[in-house]
């Protein structure tokens, strides 16, 4: 609470991105995790554990949980929050919720989802996502049109992207649903994977290694996690401050490349660097700041 009362967004209309997916454990835990992004991070913001991979992890309920925790963290906060989930979350009674809290939302559809729209060449036309016309070059967008049998009104965005998995280029196609500008929402929900999945890179395999834990019993791993979120946060937090302090060049976290700075280091390495020249260093040059005052980027 402390750390988003004192946080404001860099950018000019206040959009704040709220990202939440499930990160498994080798099929011995399920986590559903809602984070906030910071640059092309994000931190925790509320979570729940569970044991294999129950059905209730999965639940609308337990989103709308999720959800409302998150929006009355900013309820003091003039901003414009917006979530951004993917296919596993495209429920029409989720997006009803987020209309009841008056909340934006950018949730990636299937493609196979039914829709009617009232303007353009398809005007009227029941018709599937994936029989779209796709522009290579320009995303399309519908509005106020009707998403699936429920006549659900919404806007939808469609575009052709090229994505990065495993240092793989994919070409894909979104089909993201929004109650918002939907001129926005391919930008908005792109994103979605740097946010998610950086946290998710950070607990397992970059920075706490968390799937090497040989806990079995529930309630000690959901100690462990949320451990590892505040642990998390507060890296994130360090890597943050040295950015607003001009600091990263202390510990190489950029480099200059044709006249410009860019980042070679995230801001949770950055930090997790720091934290371990303020341990192993007696240099007073490196301090730990305790002050949780979180910086976007």
């Amino acid at each position: 609470m402390n750390i988003i009362f004192n946080f404001s967004p860099t950018n000019s209309v206040q959009r704040v991105h709220i990202i939440f997916d499930h990160v498994f454990i080798k099929k011995r835990f399920t986590v559903i995790l809602f984070s906030l992004r910071i640059g092309k991070s994000s931190i925790p913001l509320w979570f729940r554990c569970f044991k294999a991979i129950p059905e209730e992890a999965f639940t609308t309920d337990l989103l709308k949980q999720g959800i409302l925790y998150c929006k009355n963290l900013f309820v003091n906060h003039d901003v414009n929050l917006i979530y951004l989930g993917d296919r596993g979350f495209f429920t029409i009674n989720l997006f009803k919720y987020f209309d009841e809290l008056n909340i934006s939302f950018n949730i990636r559809i299937s493609n196979n989802a039914l829709f009617r729209p009232i303007h353009g060449e398809f005007k009227g036309h029941t018709m599937t996502l994936k029989d779209i016309p796709i522009n290579l070059k320009h995303s399309k967008f519908f509005y106020n049109c009707f998403l699936t049998n429920q006549n659900y009104r919404c806007n939808i965005a469609v575009s052709r992207t090229i994505i990065l998995e495993h240092n793989i280029e994919l070409d894909d196609i979104w089909y993201v649903a929004t109650n918002s500008d939907p001129k926005r929402a391919i930008k908005d929900y792109g994103y979605r994977f740097g946010g998610i999945e950086t946290v998710f890179k950070n607990m397992k395999t970059n920075g706490f290694y968390l799937e090497k834990t040989l806990i079995r019993n529930l309630h000690a791993f959901t100690s462990l996690f949320g451990i590892i979120c505040i642990a998390l946060s507060w890296m994130t937090i360090i890597g943050s401050d040295l950015g607003k302090n001009r600091k990263n060049k202390l510990i190489g976290a950029t480099k200059k490349v044709k006249g410009k700075f860019i980042r070679v280091l995230s801001l949770f390495n950055a930090g997790l660097t720091w934290f371990h020249k303020c341990y192993y260093t007696s240099f007073s040059l490196f301090k730990l700041k305790y002050s949780f005052i979180l910086y976007d980027t």
